[in-house]
């Protein structure tokens, strides 16, 4: 009875990981100090000056400031292990497309060095273009600039930022403050071809249920996903952070414009005994999932 039990947990558990996995192209990257080893088969895609409140430089040496600083590299092989998607910088005097095919315009810069990042386009700023370059003609790469975690649907963390227009960049487990992080997490994931998601008419993907703006090469009304709504389950209320509409969340399906105040907040939560009645508080993490979403939830012990 206990091995027929243990069967059907392993089934359950085999079909729930199958119903959140992406069908997706080998894709990994590392940010690393410029001295460190690493495999030829990673990619660097540019520079920067430190792990933490950096500029961007295209000089991919990665020796451009005093004892040398990092690197952004990525390792991008295709599916049939033939080739890799190649990455390349380009200049960008004006809103003609320079990298082939728009959608292989994945960031931009506002220079050469000393340089900000930003996820679209704005003539008045940016002058350079990462392109990313596919061995396979109809072969995509999705960037998603929110503050999720997608690691566990294939997603890999490139960087992170503090500015969607004009960010800096840190290393993906960078902080400061003693905890706090760059808001934004630039996460990407490459795909043999956009049928690859299986694009549903609302924006999400048969295989996992959460919305892709990238949808938008198939369905036009995709182009209206919200930044934070992008990995999203359908219908799920995230933290919006758009300017205009401060602690707010933004309901993720059509027509993509219904906001609530936020059920969360920023303010630290502070924690105290009584002195004396409890030498040993522990604090306990548990996951569970509010509003489609899966936070965690902090369980405080007096322990013995």
């Amino acid at each position: 009875m206990l091995k027929k039990t243990l069967l059907i947990l392993g089934i359950l558990f085999y079909t729930l990981s199958i119903s959140y996995s992406i069908e997706s192209v080998p894709f990994n990257c590392e940010y690393q100090q410029t001295s460190y080893a690493w495999d030829t088969n990673f990619q660097t895609l540019f520079s920067t000056s430190a792990d933490l409140s950096a500029q961007a430089s295209l000089d991919l040496s990665g020796y451009y400031t005093v004892g040398g600083g990092y690197q952004i590299r990525c390792y991008a092989q295709n599916s049939q292990q033939t080739g890799f998607v190649e990455f390349e910088i380009k200049d960008k005097p004006n809103s003609n497309i320079v990298c082939g095919d728009e959608v292989n315009e994945i960031m931009y810069f506002t220079g050469e060095e000393n340089a900000r990042v930003a996820r679209d386009y704005n003539s008045a700023y940016h002058t350079k273009v990462l392109c990313a370059n596919f061995d396979k003609s109809d072969g995509v790469m999705h960037l998603v600039w929110n503050n999720q975690d997608l690691s566990v649907r294939d997603y890999a963390c490139m960087f992170k930022t503090n500015d969607i227009k004009n960010g800096l960049i840190s290393s993906c487990d960078a902080n400061y403050n003693s905890g706090d992080q760059y808001l934004y997490s630039v996460w990407g994931i490459l795909f043999d071809s956009i049928d690859s998601l299986n694009c549903r008419a609302d924006c999400s993907s048969k295989l996992d249920d959460r919305i892709y703006s990238i949808c938008s090469l198939k369905i036009k009304a995709c182009s209206d996903v919200p930044l934070d709504c992008d990995g999203s389950l359908y219908g799920s209320w995230v933290k919006s952070t758009d300017a205009r509409y401060p602690n707010t969340e933004i309901k993720c399906e059509a027509p993509w414009n219904n906001y609530r105040t936020s059920k969360f907040t920023n303010t630290s939560l502070q924690v105290t005994t009584t002195q004396g009645t409890c030498d040993n508080l522990i604090k306990i993490e548990k996951p569970f999932i509010l509003d489609d979403e899966q936070v965690k939830m902090g369980i405080y012990v007096c322990s013995d």
